[in-house]
């Protein structure tokens, strides 16, 4: 009825981009993302407005980035609508573009073609079309936790450029 998946292989059968500004399936064209200047890394922020309007966190401008949340979540698109935005969609296969820089590329949308599980019959009306595999999710959060609270060579995510980026955002 439903895919697990880790999340590459996620945007590879939902047809969507997992890279770049639009990474989020779920947020699509709201995603909050930012380029932090010294660690040259696209990171996605703004994950606080998922919490609701009441919670705590959504007020703790000093454990954040100095802002209060007062953005809502995005609402989750269903099969049916999806599948209404992919109507028209011409799925080009092969590569048809002349190869240009990634920072010449334009910004074609989350969509990069219309997956065929769209024409199973029950599809559409799935409240939920795919899963992420917990295990892979986990391993690899325990990994950048553990790597950086050990200071463990090669494995910290805590660095030089890490902190200044941390102060170029005024954390």
């Amino acid at each position: 009825m439903w895919t697990i998946n880790d999340f590459p292989t996620y945007g590879y059968l939902a047809s969507c981009t997992t890279k770049g500004k639009m990474a989020c399936p779920i947020c699509g064209e709201h995603t909050h993302s930012q380029w932090l200047y010294y660690s040259k890394k696209l990171v996605y922020t703004g994950h606080r407005r998922f919490f609701p309007s009441s919670h705590a966190y959504r007020r703790k401008k000093s454990w954040f980035d100095g802002k209060v949340k007062q953005r809502q979540a995005s609402r989750i698109a269903n099969g049916n609508e999806i599948d209404a935005q992919l109507k028209d969609f011409q799925n080009c296969i092969g590569k048809f573009e002349k190869k240009t820089r990634k920072r010449q590329k334009e910004l074609n949308g989350m969509w990069k073609k219309r997956s065929i599980l769209f024409d199973l019959p029950y599809w559409k009306e799935l409240v939920l079309h795919h899963n992420l595999d917990v295990m892979h999710v986990e391993k690899n959060v325990c990994e950048s936790i553990i790597g950086t609270l050990l200071d463990i060579n090669g494995k910290s995510k805590d660095g030089y450029n890490a902190r200044k980026d941390l102060q170029d955002m005024n954390i």
